[in-house]
């Protein structure tokens, strides 16, 4: 938990996100697939005043290696 700029007295409760990551080797090259946010959570990247900055949504990468 912490508290807002210009806001003493408030607290915002504190909250976890999950993020999920795989890797392996299909047909010789490295495969990577890795996801953020995995629940999809709704948080508050920042909050400043009465200004809110949310934060980053689910998020999916995919990552193909050649072999050297």
């Amino acid at each position: 938990p912490y508290s807002p700029f210009d806001e003493p007295g408030v607290v915002i409760g504190a909250y976890g996100l999950m993020h999920l990551s795989l890797s392996t080797h299909v047909l010789g090259a490295g495969v990577s697939v890795a996801v953020r946010n995995a629940l999809g959570r709704v948080y508050p990247e920042l909050v400043a005043g009465h200004l809110v900055a949310p934060g980053q949504p689910r998020g999916l990468s995919v990552r193909v290696q050649k072999p050297f």
